[in-house]
C-alpha cells in the first residue's frame, strides 16, 4: 500500500484552500485536490509492506506529536516537471520542526524509507499544467490550524479519483512546554 503521514487541517483552513483553488482555476488547468484530501504531509513512505506499516504505527506511538499550530499564510509555487505545484505554505514552530526531524531519523534508523525532500510544510492546492502562474493578485487572510493529530493515509485511485483513506490516527499530546527531543 502507498502510505504517508499527514497533519489534518481544520475547517477554516479547508475553506480557505477551496477559495484559493477557485481563484487558481481561473488561471490554469490541472489537478486540484478534493477538500477531503487537503493536508500537510509530514512524511511520505511510498509503497510499504504490512510489516513496515506496523513499524510506522509503533514509531508514531513512541513519538507523540506535540500540540502545535500551523499558520497558513503564503502562496507560492514549486516547479514541477510539467508545470507548477501551487501551494499554501504552513509556518510551524521550531519545536515542531525538531519533532519532524527526530521522527524521520527514527524511521530511517528502523530501515523505513522516507522521501528525502526537505520538509517544507504546505498544502498543495493544484498541480498545474502550466508554469509561472500569477499569484501576486490573490489576496487572502492567513488562517491558523492546530496540530491535533497525525494521520496515516493510504493513497489509491478508485474510478479515476485519488482517495486518501485514514488507516491510523495518533492524537497530539498536550505538552505546553513544546517538543523535547528524544535521543534517537
Amino acid at each position: 500500500m502507498i502510505l504517508f503521514a499527514a497533519i489534518e487541517i481544520n475547517k477554516d483552513a479547508r475553506d480557505l484552500c477551496e477559495t484559493l483553488q477557485k481563484s487558481l482555476k481561473t488561471q490554469t488547468e490541472g489537478s486540484f485536490p478534493r477538500r477531503e484530501n487537503l493536508h500537510v504531509t509530514l512524511a511520505y513512505f511510498g509503497e510499504v509492506t504490512e510489516g513496515a506499516f506496523e513499524q510506522i504505527k509503533a514509531t508514531l506511538d513512541s513519538f507523540p506529536a506535540p500540540r502545535s499550530s500551523l499558520l497558513l499564510s503564503q502562496l507560492t509555487a514549486f516547479e514541477g516537471r510539467k508545470g507548477d505545484h501551487v501551494v499554501l505554505l504552513a509556518n510551524v514552530d521550531e519545536g515542531f520542526k525538531q519533532y519532524r526531524a527526530d521522527l524521520v531519523e527514527k524511521f530511517r534508523q528502523q530501515g523505513i524509507a522516507v522521501d528525502p525532500q526537505p520538509f517544507r510544510p504546505h498544502v498543495t492546492l493544484v498541480r498545474a499544467k502550466k508554469k509561472n502562474i500569477w499569484l501576486d493578485g490573490i489576496r487572502f487572510t492567513p488562517v491558523v490550524s492546530n496540530v491535533d493529530r497525525i494521520v496515516l493515509y493510504k493513497s489509491f485511485e478508485q474510478k479515476g479519483i485519488r482517495i486518501y483513506e485514514p488507516v491510523y490516527v495518533k492524537e497530539a499530546k498536550g505538552d505546553d512546554d513544546g517538543y523535547k527531543s528524544n535521543s534517537v
